[in-house]
């Protein structure tokens, strides 16, 4: 569970994690190797005093550290603090959800802040609870790990999509798909499409600190990681890019199919209209304006008949030995 308003995460870098209040003295006298994590869903002004109070903030300060991004951009490095602004995706009925999540950062200290429950900050935590290191890292890396994590959860995504693309591949190639393809098709794209615009939002956030020289927060430790998290970040896009390879690659197959089902088609009508050819060809001629001789001798009609129906099957039968049929 994420922490609730007004509680918070203390992480001992000798291994442990405490959920406490953040009037709690231990988080006051919290040593080096501590790191604390308060997390606020929606927080009100009160909460966020408390959250200041409890970082040695000014509660302006984590306001403006906490702001949607606009005005300083993704990433706001002022030293001995940073903000950061992020997105999680969460899955909807249309696709995905993009939700805001904003961090700021201190020496020792990260506040998340978010709209909404996420999944992601959630699944965070937990896996942060097996860790017996989390409190010897210091709040850039911190946030570092949580873009990590952020960008993992995105690749996530894009593998159930690959899944679900297999999937479809393989009920085309087996000429079980339906007439809702081409729509299943579309809504893999859109899904795709959302994620890779939600991932390139971090762009500048991944590059920004190899940028940084005189920041208390972004370290040297701090920049290493966040090193690794451009990678995955990179990783991440590259996934994203492949996947919107692999529904094209989907869509020609579709319609290749598609295109196969039209010419088993036209073939069957060219073969039926080849047999009926003679047919037509023999009453045509003998529908003709005069009058034969032979035309006396009703017998005739059902020889003429026969040929026709030899000619037909026998049209038939040849076509169906060389698989026109």
């Amino acid at each position: 569970m994420s922490a609730t308003a007004g509680a918070a995460q203390l992480y001992d870098g000798k291994g442990g994690v405490k959920t406490t209040g953040l009037d709690d003295a231990q988080i006051a006298g919290r040593g080096e190797d501590q790191l604390l994590w308060i997390d606020l869903l929606a927080p009100d002004d009160a909460e966020l005093e408390d959250a200041a109070a409890a970082v040695g903030l000014e509660v302006e300060t984590l306001r403006q550290l906490l702001d949607d991004g606009t005005e300083n951009g993704p990433l706001d490095d002022q030293g001995e603090t940073i903000g950061m602004h992020a997105f999680a995706l969460e899955r909807s009925e249309d696709g995905y959800d993009r939700a805001a999540l904003n961090a700021a950062a201190g020496h020792n200290w990260v506040i998340t802040s978010h709209g909404r429950r996420l999944t992601a900050v959630d699944e965070f935590q937990q896996r942060l609870a097996t860790s017996r290191r989390v409190g010897a890292l210091d709040g850039g890396s911190f946030i570092a790990f949580l873009l990590d994590w952020l960008f993992t959860r995105y690749m996530f995504e894009i593998e159930k999509i690959d899944d679900e693309i297999d999937e479809l591949d393989l009920a085309i190639l087996r000429d079980n798909s339906d007439d809702s393809s081409l729509e299943t098709i579309a809504t893999l794209r859109r899904r795709a499409a959302a994620i890779r615009r939600a991932l390139s939002a971090h762009r500048e956030v991944v590059s920004w600190p190899a940028h940084t020289d005189f920041s208390d927060v972004m370290t040297e430790r701090a920049q290493k990681h966040f090193a690794a998290t451009s990678e995955r970040f990179g990783q991440a896009m590259a996934s994203v890019d492949s996947t919107r390879d692999s529904l094209d690659g989907c869509f020609d197959l579709l319609m290749s199919r598609v295109a196969q089902r039209t010419n088993d088609t036209v073939r069957i009508l060219t073969v039926v209209s080849v047999s009926l050819l003679p047919a037509t060809l023999v009453t045509g001629v003998l529908g003709m304006n005069f009058h034969p001789t032979f035309f006396d001798h009703p017998t005739y009609f059902w020889i003429v008949l026969a040929v026709i129906v030899v000619v037909v099957f026998g049209v038939l039968a040849v076509a169906r030995l060389r698989d026109w049929l």
